[in-house]
């Protein structure tokens, strides 16, 4: 998440799950949020038919001894079964409330990584690798919807910029300034995936981008705030 520094193990793809001390730290957080509730509910649950057992087996004991004395092994046999039960059901519950909530947590962060790796890449410069996401998925359906109309959004801005800085008129004999806006069309340029040198040389127009961004947002209405 985006707290603190954080180890990149790729540069070149934001879909590279690269976790954090944050990361486990929210994860364990919930983890035991949900296995406490579902101890509390257990306990719940058992404590009461435990006291109530416990109180009927001292009954039923004591009248084994007094009149069928046959009975005192199989009622310790019973006793012996129910406690192993009893055990195997709290460490089942263990067991499921760890696996289900790791992985419940793991899916929460999942698209938060992939954005927050994909805005990585975009501060270092590489604007032309947008996040595919899953469309049969409706998680996080208004996150997917806002990242690509930021996506979009930038784009269009870079192209916008990109063609007004081809009406500048800069003096080539002017080295400085040639090179100053030389770079800046430049850097705009491979944002996007632009040949700059066509750019620069006019051979291109700024909206015939060659690649396909393959943004999957058809017939979808994006209402900005």
């Amino acid at each position: 998440m985006i707290i603190g520094p954080r180890k990149w193990f790729s540069k070149n793809s934001h879909d590279s799950r690269s976790y954090t001390i944050h990361d486990y730290q929210f994860q364990w957080k919930y983890i035991g949020i949900f296995s406490a509730i579902l101890a509390i509910a257990f306990a719940g649950a058992t404590l009461p038919i435990i006291y109530i057992y416990g109180k009927n087996y001292a009954i039923f004991e004591k009248l084994a001894f007094d009149l069928y004395p046959g009975l005192v092994e199989n009622l310790y046999q019973e006793k012996d079964w129910l406690w192993l039960l009893f055990g195997l059901s709290a460490i089942s519950l263990i067991i499921f409330s760890l696996y289900f909530s790791f992985k419940f947590t793991k899916k929460i962060l999942s698209p938060i990584h992939q954005v927050e790796d994909h805005l990585h890449q975009m501060m270092i410069g590489n604007w032309i690798q947008p996040i595919d996401f899953d469309e049969s998925k409706e998680d996080f359906k208004s996150l997917k919807v806002s990242y690509d109309y930021f996506y979009r959004t930038l784009k269009a801005n870079t192209e916008m910029e990109l063609t007004l800085l081809k009406k500048i008129i800069v003096d080539p004999h002017n080295r400085d300034s040639f090179l100053a806006w030389k770079n800046l069309v430049e850097t705009k340029a491979q944002r996007i995936g632009l040949n700059p040198d066509e750019i620069i040389n006019g051979n291109m127009s700024i909206g015939q981008n060659p690649l396909d961004l393959n943004f999957k947002v058809k017939n979808r209405r994006v209402k900005a705030v």
